[in-house]
């Protein structure tokens, strides 16, 4: 079953009077007529979403998109460094989140073009985003011109679960005193074995946070913690905060307290929450865990 909707309120109208969509849909966007103006617009249920590359093989129209009416320049011996070629890439956004493009970029070329469709199919990468009511999710391929646009992109969105990775921390105080640790257990089920895992953290809060692609972070920015998270994870405070999860999707990192701290940091409390990431980005952002130091 195949969607070409228009988005305007009463085709949105129109859209939710649908009953429930199925596990697996297959969206088809078009290159000459899916401008932001005319995006392709689904309505899904809640859960985690995989969006899949197909060509025509598995079912959907296209395998690529040219726009310059199929009209090669600079197309040298590097796959994907053509002037004008062959891409893969659309947009996709869900209502009250940022628009992300989904696309392959070279070092120094930008955007991946190549001499044919099938070697631009052959980079395509999935797409993962959860939904967490029934709402209108859009696809489009953006470009200044689109008349002389040959082609599109194809996906298959297939359901996933766990929908977010666990995330757990025990215990929930340390004393500055004596020292300790708090454990972080992840698991991101096996769907994420083999992903990195990265814990992040704010002195300053878990609302509003922030979106992250299509997903929410729920730590507050800025904070001079979470760039610390960010930028030293697996240093002797923050152990193994950086890591790769095993086959069935579980790692564990550590928050390592000496012992004899100031007793001035009695009484602080971080939040911490972990980042799943795939070669395509980002796979999960789990909700937030609490540690408080005391006496």
């Amino acid at each position: 079953m195949r969607f070409r909707f228009v988005r305007s309120a009463a085709l949105a109208a129109a859209v939710f009077a649908v009953p429930t969509a199925r596990a697996q849909q297959i969206v088809d966007v078009s290159a000459r007529t899916n401008d932001p103006a005319n995006a392709v617009v689904v309505t899904l249920p809640p859960g985690l979403w995989r969006a899949l590359p197909i060509d025509p093989s598995g079912g959907g129209a296209f395998n690529g998109w040219h726009a310059w009416n199929g009209v090669n320049t600079g197309c040298g011996s590097a796959p994907g460094t053509c002037s004008q070629g062959w891409m893969w890439s659309y947009s996709i956004q869900c209502p009250g989140m940022p628009e992300v493009k989904v696309q392959t970029v070279l070092p120094g070329a930008g955007v991946a073009k190549y001499a044919t469709a099938a070697e631009a199919f052959a980079t395509a990468h999935e797409h993962w985003f959860p939904i967490e009511v029934p709402t209108l999710v859009s696809f489009w391929i953006g470009d200044s011109v689109h008349g002389d646009n040959l082609g599109g992109v194809s996906v298959r969105l297939v359901t996933a679960t766990p929908m977010r990775p666990a995330f757990t921390a025990l215990p929930a105080t340390i004393s500055v005193s004596a020292g300790g640790q708090q454990v972080l257990d992840v698991d991101g089920g096996p769907l994420r074995g083999g992903h990195l895992y990265l814990v992040l953290g704010s002195t300053s809060g878990t609302a509003p946070g922030f979106a992250a692609q299509h997903w929410h972070l729920p730590l507050n920015a800025p904070d001079p913690y979470l760039g610390l998270t960010l930028q030293s994870p697996n240093s002797p405070f923050l152990v193994n905060t950086l890591g790769v999860l095993d086959a069935q999707g579980l790692g564990r990192a550590r928050i390592a307290l000496p012992p004899n701290q100031p007793v001035e940091i009695a009484g602080l409390r971080l939040w911490h929450a972990v980042v799943t990431l795939a070669p395509f980005g980002i796979s999960g952002i789990s909700g937030a865990t609490q540690l408080d130091f005391v006496r």
